[in-house]
C-alpha cells in the first residue's frame, strides 16, 4: 500500500472511531431554529449574522463547504433549504 493509501485508511479509521463516540444525533430543538429564523441578535453572533444575510432559505440551494459534523447544514435544511455539505481534507506536504 502506498503512502496515500495508508493516509486514507488512517483517516477512515479515525472517522469511524469518532462516529462511534458521538452517540445518537438528536434533532435541533425548535427554539434554536426559531433563533436563527428571526436572527434578532445578528449583530452579536456570527451564525445569526450568516442566517440574516441568507434571508429566507426556503427552496435555496446551499453548499456548506467545511461543514464539519453538519450542524449548520441540518439547521438550514430544517428551515427549508436544499443543502449539500462537504469537508475538505488538506493534502499534507513534506518539505525537504
Amino acid at each position: 500500500m502506498n503512502a496515500q493509501g495508508v493516509q486514507v485508511k488512517t483517516e477512515t479509521t479515525y472517522q469511524a472511531e469518532r462516529a462511534l463516540g458521538l452517540g445518537q444525533v438528536t434533532p435541533t430543538p425548535e427554539w434554536v431554529l426559531e433563533r436563527y429564523r428571526r436572527h434578532d441578535l445578528w449583530w452579536a453572533f456570527p451564525k445569526e449574522f450568516i442566517f440574516k444575510c441568507l434571508c429566507d432559505v426556503t427552496g435555496k440551494n446551499i453548499l456548506d463547504v467545511g461543514c464539519g459534523e453538519g450542524e449548520t447544514s441540518t439547521q438550514l435544511a430544517k428551515l427549508g433549504a436544499y443543502v449539500t455539505g462537504t469537508v475538505l481534507f488538506p493534502r499534507r506536504h513534506r518539505s525537504s
